[in-house]
């Protein structure tokens, strides 16, 4: 026998997609969605196994629902920070870089969501 809570702390399968058949999978999708999830969800108990494509941008919204207490919550990105009183941007987003004022690079994002809908726009017309 495992707790829920060990069975998700180390991604032990059977006991998730046991849980996902006994409560439905058609409640895991509902519940999915509740907390923003609008990609196509993996049908039967790959769902539970985390199967399915969702953009980054989804997640966080779900996690941060759970972290929540089960409210749910829209994520949403920056493009710019300026600081109270100021103009000038401490960084901002040109293009595929972010850059502090002095324009160093900071990191370089990846564009999951439009790589995901590429994907699937290919998937669909196969």
């Amino acid at each position: 026998m495992v707790t829920l809570t060990d069975a998700l702390k180390y991604s032990l399968n059977i006991p998730a997609v046991k849980l996902a058949q006994e409560v439905g999978l058609d409640v895991v999708r509902t519940v999915a969605e509740q907390f923003g999830v609008v990609s196509d969800l993996a049908q039967g108990p790959a769902l539970a196994l985390g199967a399915s494509e969702a953009s980054l941008l989804e997640m966080t919204g779900a996690y941060a629902g759970i972290l929540n207490g089960g409210s749910s919550v829209t994520p949403y990105g920056m493009t710019e920070l300026k600081l109270l009183g100021s103009d000038d941007p401490i960084f901002f987003r040109n293009l595929w870089r972010w850059r502090t004022r002095d324009s160093r690079r900071i990191r370089r994002p990846t564009d999951l969501d439009d790589a995901q809908s590429r994907r699937r726009r290919h998937r669909q017309a196969r």
